[in-house]
């Protein structure tokens, strides 16, 4: 799973979860095909039922995705020392809210 995960983020700004968006794409191009969040904030639309969370920039109107945060209950499994073993060291491993936050750097 985090060998999926990693493609898909390096090859197409995409989760798991996020189906056809990607970052750089617009919310309301999201809004029009799965309809309304679930859930919207200043900077997050979430669709729980989809187990996924975009954050987005509003500050030109387009509401342009920035981060998507995928909750798929399956990277609950993946452990930090598993993530280690197979691409090392993460620049950054952070816990926020009861979730693990890490940036690694992907290369070819």
């Amino acid at each position: 799973m985090i060998l999926q995960i990693m493609g898909l983020a390096y090859e197409s700004k995409k989760t798991i979860n996020s189906g056809p968006f990607s970052v750089g794409d617009s919310l309301k191009k999201v809004e029009k095909s799965w309809g309304p969040p679930e859930d919207l904030s200043t900077v997050a639309a979430n669709y729980w039922s989809r187990n996924v969370r975009f954050l987005y920039d509003d500050s030109i109107g387009r509401k342009t995705i920035t981060a998507i945060d995928d909750l798929e209950p399956q990277l609950q499994t993946i452990h930090l020392s598993e993530l280690k073993g197979l691409i090392g060291e993460p620049v950054s491993a952070e816990e926020q809210e009861g979730m693990c936050y890490v940036l690694c750097h992907l290369y070819c």
